[in-house]
């Protein structure tokens, strides 16, 4: 039957995603996050570069050398999301909003 078929125009319209709530305030600047964060950036360019070391230690052949090197990168991964993990977690519990 085509009277049972909706039409894409007779279904409802809903919104998915709320709208964002307006900022209020300065937002802090990139030398202020450094500055209060400074364990994250650190540890994303010391993955990065123990990344680097690792495929140039591939590329030479050296397999024992970039093993070891990826096996630190996970490691230095694994500190930076715990560096990440704690400063959220501290800034919500000591320096959260104060109303």
């Amino acid at each position: 039957d085509s009277a049972d078929a909706y039409m894409a125009s007779d279904l409802p319209v809903t919104k998915v995603i709320p709208p964002m709530p307006p900022m209020h305030g300065e937002r802090p600047s990139l030398a202020d996050k450094l500055k209060s964060q400074p364990w994250i950036p650190l540890g994303c360019v010391g993955t990065a570069g123990v990344l680097i070391y690792g495929l140039t230690q591939f590329a030479r052949g050296n397999s024992q050398k970039a093993q070891v090197a990826m096996r630190a990168r996970v490691l230095a991964q694994f500190a930076t999301i715990v560096a990440a993990g704690g400063s959220m977690y501290l800034a919500a519990h000591l320096g959260g909003d104060k109303k």
